[in-house]
This record gives C-alpha cells, sequence and structure tokens, in this order.
C-alpha cells in the first residue's frame, strides 16, 4: 500500500476555490518530495499559526484571547513534535 493516494494530495487549503469551481488543486504534494521535506512544510504551517494564536493571546477582547490560548495549548506540542521528527529524519550532512 502506497502512502501517496492516486488522486494528488492538495496542500492548498482550497484557498483557490473562492473565484472559481474548479477541483483542480493549485498546490499539490510532490511526490518526489522527502519525509524530512513533508515535515519541514507542515513544521512551518504549525508554526505560523503558533505565532498567530501568540498574537492573538494579546488581544483587549476576554474571548479572543481565551480561544488563542487553547490554540496554543494544541500548537506548540505540535511544532515541538514536528521539530523532533524534522530533526530526527534530517539527512546527514555530507
Amino acid at each position: 500500500m502506497s502512502d501517496i493516494p492516486s488522486e494528488p494530495l492538495r496542500l492548498d487549503a482550497f484557498q483557490s476555490d473562492n473565484w472559481s469551481s474548479s477541483t483542480t488543486p493549485v498546490a499539490i504534494l510532490n511526490t518526489e518530495s522527502t519525509l524530512h521535506q513533508r515535515i519541514a512544510y507542515c513544521w512551518g504551517l504549525a508554526n505560523q499559526l503558533h505565532i498567530f494564536s501568540d498574537f492573538l493571546v494579546q488581544h483587549e477582547n476576554s474571548e479572543i484571547r481565551q480561544v488563542a490560548q487553547q490554540y496554543l495549548s494544541q500548537l506548540q506540542p505540535l511544532v515541538n513534535l514536528l521539530n523532533k521528527l524534522g530533526t530526527d529524519t534530517r539527512p546527514a550532512e555530507a
């Protein structure tokens, strides 16, 4: 069983659907990418969400602060795990 689905794996989060109902993905997983590169991509996405949530924790609205804190509490371990997996899968330096 292959870890790559027969359909292209979308990476564009459907962000391109706002003007067109096309089902063709704009960004897809490069099947030639390594596990390390895939982990690095996911780490980047999770880290951006972590930074955004960290910013919102400072918001004047207490409800926004509470939601942001909930996101932070979930994103921090995810970023840490992806960082560890990235370290574990980093190719050896030549």
